[in-house]
């Protein structure tokens, strides 16, 4: 088991590394085709629009511990979550969330297939 959620959090980890290095190939390497995102503003994105917004909105992700809860090939990664989102010619906005992450192991490699996020109270 711990080795899972050491594989599991390492895969977090990669994908904060590739959003702060703008990686896109990388940050696509670390999501199932079947992904989807929803934002804090209920905006909803499959794999392909995350992408591209990502690219449109570069972000860095303060580092964090999750809770991550193992349910044989599927893990529930919950925690707080401060994002720092670019945007051109403006002060960077911080992003207080709380997020579900559902990863799975797919074909021997873990995966991120969705993502929640709710706007944490202040």
């Amino acid at each position: 088991m711990q080795n899972t959620i050491a594989a599991v959090l390492d895969l977090e980890a990669r994908r904060c590394a590739a959003l702060a290095g703008r990686d896109a190939s990388a940050l696509s390497a670390l999501f199932a085709d079947s992904y989807v995102h929803c934002h804090a503003n209920g905006v909803i994105q499959d794999k392909a629009e995350m992408l591209a917004y990502t690219a449109e909105h570069p972000r860095t992700v303060e580092p964090r511990t999750p809770k991550v809860r193992i349910f044989g090939d599927t893990a529930v990664i919950t925690g707080e979550m401060v994002n720092r989102v670019e945007k051109q010619g403006a002060e960077p906005t911080l992003s207080r969330l709380f997020v579900t992450q559902v990863a799975s192991c797919l074909e021997g490699e873990w995966k991120f297939v969705s993502f929640q996020s709710t706007r944490a109270a202040a």
